[in-house]
């Protein structure tokens, strides 16, 4: 069985090359790291692992929700959020 440390390499490994492969057939990197980690929580034998989910939303959810941030154009979706931020914009229609 191999120690904490061996595991969290590997892991890191698998997603360097998931994000390889996710580029080079064109499906957002997300996505492929989501189904590869839903495979990987039915292979037998594999330790529990308990996150707590401040770590989780302070480690792993920024570098997920920044790439969509800085792509996002922010002309076409001031009209679409004005409704839910009306004290935050002030586009006129």
């Amino acid at each position: 069985m191999a120690t904490p440390v061996e595991l969290i390499l590997i892991c890191l490994v698998a997603v360097a090359l998931l994000a390889l492969v996710a580029r080079k057939i064109g499906v957002p990197y997300p996505i492929l790291l989501t189904v590869a980690g839903g495979l990987l929580a039915f292979v037998p034998g594999l330790p529990t692992i308990r996150l707590d989910p401040k770590l989780v939303f302070d480690l792993f959810l920024p570098p997920l929700i920044y790439p969509a941030a800085v792509y996002t154009c922010g002309g076409t979706s001031g009209p679409t959020f004005a409704p839910f931020f009306p004290w935050r914009f002030s586009w006129s229609y």
